[in-house]
Formats: structure tokens, sequence, C-alpha cells
């Protein structure tokens, strides 16, 4: 399995979703594919790993079965520009304060 993970932000809680969700797909042996500005954006986390990134729809891997987004409405929102046609299922993982969509 391959998912995609992209986001806005850097705050606390996207930290630690952020490294909780990571932590869960290595255990289970899932592949993970990083928006690149956002995976810059924590370096110290990923030091020890290697990830394949992306910057736009033209260089996402198309073989991904989900893609998660860490924030809130407008990072989901944002999250469907990199996956538009692809039929790749969205998960949204709220970060934000509201979160109607994520």
């Amino acid at each position: 399995m391959k998912v995609g993970i992209f986001g806005q932000s850097n705050n606390e809680n996207t930290i630690k979703y952020v490294q909780e969700l990571v932590e869960l797909c290595l255990a289970n042996e899932v592949s993970i594919v990083f928006e690149e500005n956002f995976f810059k954006s924590f370096p110290a986390l990923y030091e020890k790993k290697k990830f394949e990134t992306f910057s736009g729809y033209n260089d996402l891997n198309k073989n991904l079965d989900y893609f998660f987004s860490v924030g809130g409405d407008g990072t989901f929102l944002r999250s469907v520009t990199f996956i538009r046609d692809l039929q790749i299922p969205v998960i949204g993982i709220n970060t934000g304060r509201l979160g109607f969509l994520a």
C-alpha cells in the first residue's frame, strides 16, 4: 500500500498527528509519499528515513491508495488540486479549528 501526505502548517497538533501517522504507516509497511514543501517543515522528525516526495500533480505517484490531508478545511480543498481526476480517496485529519470538511 502507498499513501500520500499533504499539509499546510507545522503547528503542535500537525506535528503530533503527522508523526503518529508516519509511525503507523511504517509499522504496517505502508509506503509514504510527502508533498515536498510540507516534508521540508519536518526535518528533525524524519532524518533517518528517506521518503519519496512530489511537488504537484505532474510528479505525483498516480498509484496512491489514499491521500491524507493534514490541516483544516483549506488544506483539504488544496489537496484536491494534487489528485484532480485520479480518483484517489482523500482522508482529512483536522488540526485546524472547526474542520467541516477535514
